[in-house]
């Protein structure tokens, strides 16, 4: 079976899928569950109404539908965004008024009694409603939901308890924080971009030690699956993904190898949806996904216990229904798929990331002369460069010059994106060093990428004939190093400027100009490719590029240094931002000066969140704002030109602010 057949499978199936999902749908926008006594057979089972499984469902369309996938078809998503926006109306009308919920219907005859509210099913429900209804979560929601998790941690930041109201010893209902139910709030908190050190710390060590068991869900494979969730939201490191991949590996291929009954499709579903999420899509065996398509192209969908329900009659009863084990396999084959076209566009030319990547095994290869411990240093150095290291303009400006026939030699091209590569690594280790963030040990290494990067430059105007290239080569990197400089002058508080730690100094829009040269490996490059294109300084095009990429690079800095505002001031150096911080500090208190930068580092932060953060994000967007017009005056770009970047960046920003309004009436709350 290979991939263009499972696509075609899974493509049919995802709409299938959903159309049966629809006519199961309660006209009050839940889904019925099943309550059985065995944990394989519901053939004698008590059908209920719950949060749970609503949530759950929610949950699992939303994840097909957020993968970058050509499926399912306009029609077929129509359907899936009215199934979850009626659960999402249904979930609103359950919860409280301090926004837990039941595992059990409140409304409409709902046996809610069974249970108290718990954690679970209420990190279920706020996560499905979060990713459908965002504005619901304004400060004093936010602000209420933190309170209920206070009341429940074990210690400060988690883990948490599982029950928001008391219960008694004689609930005989575990009490202790429970490693599933903490997963599923890791991952509402995740969505919400929130940090919770000790509930991460407590989901790692489960993760490290295995212990993937609950009282409340059937078999390790939910754990897992759970977990994985949580992970791939948190953005964990490789070691917890790498863990969680082996764990769900191991289960899934010995189930493969027994076959039925131990190869079912509800756990089979999970453990491919784990996989996937943790990057490992080629290693899934075929038999799991040809379990789960034959049940879709035969809707053979059947009740499988997704979690334990509370005990009946002293009986322990498991929940399941038809509709969740359909929606949980849709999410596998969408998971699957999604991380089958991640990893098969690292073969593709076309892909930036598939760039970068090629980019950096022809760099690991020029060095052939260094000692091993040098070696060892420059491919540690090559592997650590982040995207950024490379401009996506240059890709962008290459296809655009094809098409104009002025495109650069593939081979000139790449030698080109090896010496920005080459800048940027040294210069990133020039401002680490500066900022004390890096060991002197890194300086010969640097040294020798930025000798490896002007030698390429060089070579290349040798190659084009090009005394204007050569030229402009050596001014960028005068400009870098004299932006350097000013830099180092212009930030520190040890200068004459400083009479305090609270140094009087103004920032003028020309300091974030002269700090755009100190990226000389994000603007050569492109710029290059504009000569070598035809297109010389002064000359409308080169300055519109110039112009795009030069304010881009300015509203990332401020972006940059307004996410690092607390670190310079602690390191002494100021930047534009801080620059404003501290201006707006003396202004709001004239008659106050802090006796140190410990006194005032509280009421700093309350002023950077409510004052100066709307002054950084109208730099930025000013920034951002101009990088279009200058791209929209210049005939050979389109409105995509950079637009990745720029949209990224202004998303950054108007989240800020957002965050910033979230945090306002979080506080007016306490």
């Amino acid at each position: 079976m290979n991939y263009d057949e499972i696509h075609e499978r899974a493509n049919d199936a995802i709409a299938g899928i959903i159309d049966y999902i629809r006519a199961l749908q309660n006209p009050d926008g839940s889904f019925g569950s099943l309550s059985s006594p065995s944990v394989s057979d519901f053939s004698s089972s008590i059908p209920y109404v719950t949060t749970f499984f609503a949530s759950s469902i929610s949950l699992f369309l939303s994840s097909i539908l957020s993968q970058p996938l050509d499926f399912p078809a306009a029609p077929a998503r129509s359907r899936a965004l009215t199934i979850i926006e009626n659960i999402s109306s249904f979930l609103n009308r359950e919860r409280s008024e301090a926004w837990s919920f039941n595992y059990y219907r409140r409304s409409g005859g709902g046996t809610s009694s069974f249970y108290a509210d718990d954690l679970d099913d209420t990190s279920l429900a706020l996560a499905a409603l979060y990713r459908e209804r965002p504005t619901l979560f304004s400060g004093e929601v936010m602000a209420s939901i933190a309170k209920m998790l206070i009341a429940q941690e074990r210690q400060p930041g988690g883990p948490y308890r599982t029950w928001v109201a008391p219960l008694s010893p004689a609930s005989r209902l575990p009490l202790s924080p429970d490693p599933a139910v903490n997963a599923n709030i890791g991952y509402f908190l995740a969505q919400c971009n929130v940090h919770a050190e000790g509930l991460d710390a407590y989901l790692k060590e489960i993760i490290r030690t295995e212990q993937f068991s609950s009282p409340f869900y059937p078999a390790p494979c939910h754990l897992i699956y759970f977990l994985s969730r949580y992970a791939c939201a948190r953005g964990s490191e490789a070691a917890i993904l790498n863990a969680l991949k082996k764990a769900a590996l191991q289960r899934l291929h010995a189930a493969a190898a027994a076959g039925p009954p131990s190869l079912a499709v509800l756990e089979s579903s999970m453990l491919v949806s784990a996989i996937s999420w943790c990057g490992c899509s080629e290693e899934i065996p075929h038999a799991a996904l040809d379990l789960i398509l034959g049940a879709a192209e035969a809707a053979a969908w059947r009740p499988e216990a997704f979690c334990i329900d509370p005990l009946r009659e002293g009986t322990r009863r498991y929940a399941g229904s038809p509709s969740l084990t359909a929606c949980a396999a849709g999410e596998a084959l969408a998971l699957f798929m999604s991380a089958h076209s991640r990893h098969s566009s690292q073969n593709t030319d076309d892909a930036f990331p598939s760039f970068i990547l090629r980019c950096k095994a022809i760099a690991r290869k020029q060095f052939p002369h260094a000692s091993k411990q040098l070696s060892q240093t420059v491919s540690h150095l090559i592997e650590a460069a982040s995207d950024a290291a490379l401009p996506r303009a240059s890709l962008e400006l290459q296809a655009i010059f094809t098409r104009l026939g002025r495109a650069m030699q593939k081979e000139m091209f790449e030698q080109l994106m090896l010496a920005a590569l080459y800048g940027w690594i040294a210069y990133s280790v020039y401002d680490d060093l500066l900022d004390g963030e890096a060991v002197s040990a890194l300086l010969p290494p640097a040294n020798l990428f930025l000798s490896k990067s002007s030698t390429i430059y060089g070579s290349l105007a040798a190659r084009h004939s090009s005394a204007r290239l050569r030229d402009f080569f050596a001014e960028q990197m005068a400009a870098t190093a004299s932006a350097e400089v000013e830099e180092i002058g212009e930030r520190s508080m040890d200068g004459p400027a400083a009479s305090s730690w609270m140094p009087q100094i103004i920032f003028s829009s020309e300091h974030y100009y002269r700090s755009a040269s100190r990226s000389a490996g994000y603007l050569i490059a492109p710029l290059s490719q504009m000569l070598i294109a035809g297109y010389p300084p002064h000359t409308p095009e080169f300055d519109g590029a110039e112009a795009i990429l030069t304010h881009y690079l300015i509203g990332r800095q401020i972006h940059d240094d307004a996410h690092d505002w607390e670190d310079d001031l602690a390191r002494g150096h100021i930047t534009g931002v801080l620059a404003l911080l501290l201006k707006n500090y003396r202004e709001r208190y004239p008659a106050k000066p802090p006796r140190s930068m410990q006194d005032a580092l509280g009421t700093l932060r309350e002023l950077f969140w409510m004052e100066t953060i709307e002054g950084v994000d109208a730099l930025i967007r000013a920034h951002i704002a101009s990088a279009r017009q200058a791209r929209s005056s210049v005939g050979i770009f389109n409105e995509a030109f950079m637009e990745i970047e720029l949209s990224a960046l202004e998303e950054h920003s108007l989240t800020s602010v957002a965050e910033r309004n979230r945090i306002a009436a979080f506080l007016s709350c306490f």
